[in-house]
């Protein structure tokens, strides 16, 4: 007993040095071991399940994981996606999503959700399924062949097919032969016109996708840290992939030897390069710090004679999961994930970098499975391609497809239909204006007609945004594109809403309309404040909320500030008619203060004149630069100098009522005219009326500065 117990401690040991060597496929064959010794052994069949995904075996993975991912004391959450995705590569999609779904509850992680979206909206991926027919390429072999690029004739791609060599090198990590590059012409399309590439960019490492341009005499390709002498390794002594340039040149145009990208580093990946139509920018993946997840998709920009600092595509393409093998076409991104929602495995997307409004889109069936699908590339005219899958049918583990494109046929005309209805009742809205524009900046309006409808025809590969306007209600906005030869919305609804609008004319006691004005809005109940400003005409709208008060300010240089109140109701929507008027404020002009009694031959205030004094503390509170004289006027009955003490009393008096409210003394005098200063003709002698000597008995105010 003791010997199987050393001896198992041993096999574990090793095992997990060749693991943690990438030598997986000889860790395998020890945990298989270890397992079939022991079927409670939860930790072998954990490592066992891991070194199967990571030779990307995940049918070979899945029953160890089904054993494990409950058992936390080996198992971490991340495991249990693992173990989803080999249930979805496996096609048992309701396992997947209660794994799935567990896997989400401890972690809330973006893929639990991508996937789940991906196994419950399943048909989806076949509804465009006719646009594309696939077919096995004659040129595979029954090892991997993968990642085919355009060059001149024919394609490159990787390849770890058996060749003849003295010395069998293989790779540890799953046993296989190393990858090298491959020419073949699709044309003849079978093995056996299938040649290496090139010797001098072929090594005794890995060399995997690759991209041409500058007319295919510059290239940039994946190679492991290798630089023809010795390996570069990482300081957990992975061999981690790097991008490498080259160039044909000389009298016989030979490749030159590759060049080491500048942003390599021994310790991260960089590999999988494309290219855009102009040449200026550098696609690729790499798992280098600061990313999104696992790989990332960055690109570089070639300014000034180099290639810039990679910057990543950000979130809207990376996810926590993989993102690898890039293409761009006319302004198109294809690319792969296991991040996205998908069928499965590797699923190749689509991002069009043309529309601002673009979002990932799965391909869908055939060109995508339950398998891993990648390294998609199109040809200039749209009609055919290529692709790579490890499916079942194939003729060996990565098969490369030959795609068919049938597109449907763009039609001459394309016509966006729509109408704008009230969002309360359904109501058709006539004569709304909707204005059309595009990312360039063109802009065009019309009209709905009586029945809320409008029509208008289209360009092709144009992003359009739509806003309808009507007066006194909401702004309505949708958008529509023309991109991939058809109209992604075949009939836009926009649905306005009437406002509650406090809308009215901002005058001057004469009519002259008082513009840019601020009048500010204070909710009583909750304290909230807008503010609006009137229009050239001295127009006010606000739009205001259902069953509300406000109080109002109004304030403009040069004018007397003040404030009011109003209230909206009950309604949802409508126009509260709220004119106003608004005294400029002119120095030495004197302002009449309307019922401001004083009993006979007396200045004390009256509660009655009181009111009418508080409205000039509100005024001057309001406007706290202003400063005034308060002038008191008698008849002419009485004689002048008893009339004048009077007056200048009852002045001084009601002056004084105006400080004691908190208005600094220096802002008010107060002073008295007796009969100096009569309205009308009610002199001493003149016999008038009683009404005509009312008139003469009075209040004012005049500024004097502000």
């Amino acid at each position: 007993m003791a010997y199987g117990q050393n001896r198992s401690r041993l096999d574990v040991m090793r095992a997990g040095k060749l693991f943690d060597n990438f030598e997986y496929a000889a860790a395998a064959k020890i945990y298989e071991r270890l397992v079939e010794r022991d079927s409670s052994f939860n930790y072998a069949k954990l490592q066992l399940a891991e070194s199967y995904r990571k030779m990307n075996m995940p049918e070979e993975a899945l029953p160890f994981y089904a054993e494990v991912v409950s058992d936390s004391s080996v198992a971490k959450p991340i495991h249990t996606l693992y173990y989803a995705q080999a249930l979805m590569s496996a096609e048992r999609y309701d396992r997947a999503l209660t794994a799935l779904s567990d896997f989400y509850a401890s972690q809330g992680d973006v893929r639990a959700t991508n996937l789940t979206n991906g196994i419950t909206n399943f048909e989806g991926f076949y509804s465009d399924s006719s646009y594309y027919k696939i077919n096995l390429s004659k040129f595979n072999s029954e090892a991997d062949d993968y990642s085919p690029t355009y060059f001149r004739d024919g394609l490159v791609f990787s390849s770890n097919r058996k060749k003849f060599r003295l010395v069998k090198r293989t790779h540890g990590w799953d046993n296989k032969n190393f990858h090298e590059l491959y020419f073949t012409n699709p044309g003849v399309d079978s093995v056996e016109t299938t040649k290496l590439f090139n010797k001098k960019l072929n090594t005794r490492y890995h060399e995997g996708p690759m991209v041409f341009y500058d007319d295919d005499e510059k290239a940039f390709f994946t190679r492991n840290n290798y630089n023809g002498k010795r390996v570069g390794t990482a300081s957990d002594e992975t061999i981690n992939l790097q991008l490498y340039m080259t160039q044909r040149s000389g009298v016989n145009s030979e490749w030159d030897k590759p060049m080491s990208f500048k942003y390599n580093s021994k310790e991260f990946s960089t590999g999988h390069p494309t290219i855009s139509e102009d040449e200026k920018t550098l696609y690729f993946a790499s798992n280098r710090p600061g990313g999104n997840g696992g790989v990332d998709i960055y690109k570089s920009t070639f300014e000034d004679g180099d290639w810039g600092e990679p910057v990543n595509l950000g979130s809207e393409i990376n996810t926590p999961g993989d993102e690898m093998f890039p293409h761009v076409h006319k302004g198109v991104l294809y690319f792969s994930s296991n991040g996205h929602y998908g069928m499965g495995g590797l699923d190749v997307y689509q991002y069009d970098f043309n529309d601002t409004a673009a979002v990932v889109k799965n391909m869908g069936y055939p060109i995508n499975s339950p398998k891993d699908d990648f390294g998609l590339i199109l040809s200039s005219n749209d009609t055919t391609g290529y692709f790579t899958s490890n499916r079942p049918g194939g003729a060996g583990n990565d098969d490369i497809y030959q795609i068919e494109v049938n597109l449907p046929k763009r039609p001459k005309q394309v016509f966006l239909k729509g109408i704008v209805v009230d969002q309360r009742s359904g109501r058709p809205l006539e004569d709304t204006e909707v204005f059309l524009s595009t990312s360039e900046g063109d802009s065009i309006s019309f009209i709905t007609n009586a029945d809320g409808g409008f029509e208008y025809e289209l360009a092709w590969d144009q992003k359009y945004n739509l806003t309808a306007l009507k007066p006194d209600w909401s702004v309505g906005r949708d958008s529509a594109s023309t991109f991939d030869d058809m109209l992604d919305k075949e009939f836009i609804t926009i649905p306005l809403r009437e406002l509650l609008v406090v809308k009215g004319d901002l005058v001057t006691p004469g009519g002259r309309p008082v513009d840019d004005a601020l009048v500010t809005f204070t909710e009583t109940t909750t304290g909230e404040v807008d503010s609006v400003r009137t229009n050239e005409n001295g127009l006010l709208y606000f739009i205001a909320q259902p069953g509300a008060e406000y109080d109002v300010f109004l304030q403009k240089p040069g004018y007397f500030n003040f404030r009011t109140k109003v209230a909206t109701g009950n309604d949802p929507g409508g126009v509260i008619k709220f004119d106003l008027e608004m005294d400029e404020i002119i120095i030495g002009k004197a302002i009449r203060i309307e019922n401001i009694y004083f009993d006979l031959n007396k200045s004390d205030i009256r509660p009655d004149a009181a009111i009418e004094l508080d409205k000039i503390v509100a005024m001057m509170t309001d406007n706290p630069t202003v400063k005034i004289e308060l002038g008191s006027h008698t008849d002419s009955r009485g004689g002048d100098p008893y009339n004048l003490a009077l007056s200048d009393r009852r002045a001084r008096s009601s002056a004084a009522y105006i400080v004691s409210k908190g208005i600094a003394q220096d802002r008010i005098t107060g002073k008295g005219y007796g009969e100096t200063q009569l309205t009308n003709q009610c002199e001493d002698g003149i016999r008038c009326q009683p009404e005509e000597h009312q008139a003469n008995r009075r209040t004012e105010f005049k500024v004097i500065s502000f």
